[in-house]
Order: C-alpha cells, then sequence, then structure tokens
C-alpha cells in the first residue's frame, strides 16, 4: 500500500511540476512598419546609432481593451552604450544607460508572449548595434529601433532569429527581408561575422 502511496504522490507532483513549467504560447500582433531599400536609407531616418549591451531585466507594458483583449504590447529594457557611430540629439556619451521599447512582451496572467511584427526581444548581455529615434512619454526619455525589426541589428549569435509558433503553428517571425541590410551593417561598423 506504501508503494502505490508513493507511487501516486511521486505523478501528482510530477503533474504539478509540469503544469507550473508550460511553455507560454506566443502570439504575433501585426503592424505597418517603415520599410527600408537600403542601409543608407535607415541611416538617414536615424539620429542615434549606436552599439548596446543589453542589461538584465525588463519592464512588460500591457495596455488591455475593457474586454481583456491585449491591444498594446511592449517592453521598456535597459542598454549599456558601448560605442557611438551618431547622436544628432548630442544627449548621449557612451557607458550611458538608455532604455528601449522592445516590440516584445510576456503576459505573466495568461502566461502568453506578444510578438509586435514578429518582434523577438534582445537577449541579456549579447551585443546590438541600435539604429534609434528618441522619444518621451509622460517624461520618461526612452528610445524605438527603426522599424521595429529593420533597427535592431545582433552583433552576436544570439537566437534571435528563431520564429516562434503560435497556437495554430503558423509561423509569428519572417526575418528574410532584413538579413541583407543587418549585415550591411555588420560589415560597415566591422562586425564581419555572419549571424
Amino acid at each position: 500500500m506504501k508503494k502505490y502511496l508513493s507511487v501516486i504522490i511521486l505523478v501528482l507532483a510530477l503533474l504539478v511540476s509540469a503544469g507550473c513549467t508550460q511553455q507560454p504560447e506566443h502570439v504575433g500582433i501585426d503592424a505597418k512598419t517603415p520599410a527600408f531599400e537600403t542601409l543608407e536609407e535607415m541611416e538617414d531616418a536615424c539620429p542615434i546609432i549606436a552599439e548596446v549591451t543589453r542589461l538584465e531585466g525588463g519592464e512588460p507594458i500591457i495596455t488591455r481593451t475593457p474586454t481583456g483583449y491585449a491591444a498594446s504590447c511592449y517592453t521598456f529594457s535597459q542598454v549599456e552604450i558601448t560605442q557611438i557611430h551618431k547622436d544628432s540629439t548630442g544627449t548621449l556619451a557612451v557607458g550611458d544607460i538608455i532604455t528601449i521599447l522592445e516590440n516584445e512582451a510576456f503576459d505573466e496572467e495568461n502566461n502568453i508572449v506578444y510578438h509586435t511584427a514578429g518582434y523577438n526581444m534582445m537577449v541579456e548581455g549579447k551585443d546590438y548595434l541600435l539604429f534609434l529615434s528618441q522619444h518621451t512619454l509622460s517624461g520618461r526619455t526612452y528610445h524605438v529601433a527603426a522599424g521595429i525589426n529593420w533597427g535592431t541589428v545582433s552583433l552576436d549569435n544570439d537566437g534571435r532569429l528563431t520564429s516562434h509558433r503560435s497556437a495554430d503553428s503558423t509561423s509569428i517571425s519572417d526575418f528574410s527581408s532584413f538579413t541583407e541590410i543587418w549585415q550591411a551593417a555588420r560589415d560597415k561598423y566591422d562586425h564581419e561575422s555572419s549571424i
């Protein structure tokens, strides 16, 4: 009897453990974004071009409609500037920690990761070349990458090119239209490795 009771307890513990570690559902949110034909076009559109390292943490912001639908989803992330290639604002310096609005957010309450325009968030501890504009909302200054995906160039092999799949197995991200400009940016700013 004790043997069977031990087995039942073990099975229940495994079921509870599996329920607690359930993988989140990934949901893509459509968005109209600017597109760029060339690296030069993107450079001209951005007042800030900087290399950064993504820091730990992030502040997910999810705005819901009265019916509970996620109307707006993003994360405020922190990065440290390691090199500045362009700063038309004249406000930045190497070593500054700035806030980036990333178009992915984890809804902990519903165990859902939202990806606006297929965007995958930067990875903590990894390096990026960012093409940015600066904004202020309610006294908070933050930066946004050009065209959501276009202006976030991975300098490390960080896994961001992996496309998550929605519940119906639809691919959420297609990065094929960005890779040529991303590689041109890495080449121009002395990051020769192909990601």
